[in-house]
Order: C-alpha cells, then structure tokens, then sequence
C-alpha cells in the first residue's frame, strides 16, 4: 500500500468492501487483525473515503484515524440529515469541523445552497483541504457562534472534535478565536436558511433563540450535557419548543427538531454509531 492510497470504508448503501472481518474479538485472528489496521493500515493511509466524502487524514493519530475507519464518525448526523434533509433545503452550519457533514449533505443530498463555520484556523485549513478533494469550493465563514460579536477563547482539545468556548478543563489550551451571534452570522447569507446544524461543543448553550428566522423549519444539532449539565440541555429544548420546534428524533444527544407536521423525506440509508 502506498502512503497516498485511500482506503473506501462504510459506502452509503453496501457493506465497506475494504472492512476486517469480524471475528470475535477474544480471538487470535481479531487481534492479528487490529494489529495489522494499526500497525500497518493506518500508519501509512493519508486519505480515507467515507460515505462517497474523501478526507485528508494524514494529520491524525492512529487512533483517530481508525475511527474514520470504523465509519463512527458523524454517523448519527449523516443518518438524520439523509432521513430528513433534502435538495430544497438551504443550510447554515454552525461548527463544521473538517467539513464532513457540509460535503455528505452536498454530495448525496443535492443541496445547493450551503454556508459552513469553523473557528480553529487548523480545524479549518482542514475543512479547505477536504473541500478541495472533493472538487467543490465551500461558503466558508471563520466564526465560532457565541454570544457577542467580537472574539472569544477556543478550548483547543487533544482532537479537533473537542474543541470548545465553554471547556472546563484545567490549564486548557486556548487560542483567541472571532466570534458572531447567530443573527450576525445569518445576515452574511444570501438565501434564507431553512435548515440549521449545530455541532459546537457546548457552546449551544449560547445560543439566542430570538436570532432563529421564521424561515428555519429544521434543525440537527447535537447537544453536550457532559459539558452543560441534563438542566441546561433540557432548558435549550425547551427553547426550541417555545418557538414551534418539535423533537422528531433523538440518538445519542444528537436531535432533529422540526416545526409543524413531520418532515421525514426520502434519503439515502446511512450506517448509525455513537456521535463524535
């Protein structure tokens, strides 16, 4: 295997044709497996294609790598978004990270009008690359959502996954980041958003609900009591439900709200494993 050869793992509607058997893991043969994915696989794989989204990895550590390889990561927000979400939609996403879920939403949903935020200039020098490898150029803003234009500390986490405005880990990383308030990063669009996604860490709880537009109809946004506490996590669905939103989905502290009637649309079936 080449250091640039890429691995095609979890494809949208077969079974990974590259995956490891799966054996019982108290085998001789499981861990023989894992030592060869770990030793060899992913020490020298520097892309890896997942739900038809190629992903630059080449910076990660194996273990993080093997979870791209496992297919774990963001499976409960492609599976949402492929059930609920369609090509009408017009998006923002708040907190894109290395812009997986903005390419399998443009990729497999059709969705034509997508705005996507990242904070951490590394986080984000990412997102471009992937976008670039996809051959598609993104509506990219530079923000982390907070509660007051102007700039706030990111907790800058051992993973890209863990990065957070509201982290309390002790002698924490942090780097100065821009900050908007939803409503100033809505003004930035050209299209009335129909759908938000949020996927920042904990900083949802600075969310200004009054900032919604009555053109959003859905969102998907993954919630963090470890980080918030259950009182705060119920407090912003409530929120959600002051304003016309109903909870049509829940996996793993990942929701999809919606107002009005159900908006199940026909997608493209997805794997499902605990949200990152």
């Amino acid at each position: 295997m080449s250091k640039s050869s890429i691995i095609k793992t979890h494809p949208i509607t077969k079974p990974p044709a590259t995956a490891l058997p799966s054996p019982p893991q108290n085998s001789l043969w499981y861990r023989i497996c894992l030592h060869w994915r770990f030793q060899i696989v992913l020490r020298l794989v520097d892309r890896i294609e997942l739900r038809g989204v190629i992903l630059d990895v080449s910076r990660f550590p194996r273990d993080v790598k093997n979870v791209f390889y496992e297919g774990e990561y963001e499976a409960i927000e492609c599976d949402l978004a492929a059930r609920y979400l369609s090509s009408q939609d017009s998006v923002l996403e708040v907190g894109g990270a290395i812009g997986f879920i903005s390419l399998f939403c443009l990729t497999h949903m059709g969705i034509g009008r997508y705005t996507v935020t990242e904070p951490n200039p590394k986080t984000a020098e990412l997102l471009l690359r992937n976008y670039a490898l996809n051959g598609r150029t993104p509506a990219f803003l530079p923000y982390a959502l907070g509660d007051r234009d102007g700039e706030m500390l990111l907790e800058v986490g051992s993973t890209f996954w863990g990065n957070s405005l509201v982290g309390t880990a002790k002698e924490a990383k942090t780097i100065p980041v821009p900050s908007r308030r939803l409503s100033t990063l809505l003004q930035q669009l050209d299209y009335p958003p129909t759908t938000l996604i949020f996927d920042v860490e904990g900083a949802e709880s600075l969310l200004d609900f009054a900032d919604i537009p009555a053109t959003v109809e859905k969102v998907l946004i993954e919630l963090h009591p470890g980080l918030l506490g259950w009182k705060e996590t119920a407090r912003i669905i409530a929120d959600f439900e002051r304003l016309g939103f109903a909870v049509k989905e829940e996996r793993n502290s990942v929701y999809f709200l919606a107002r009005g009637k159900s908006v199940v649309s026909p997608g493209v079936a997805t794997d499902t494993a605990q949200s990152r």
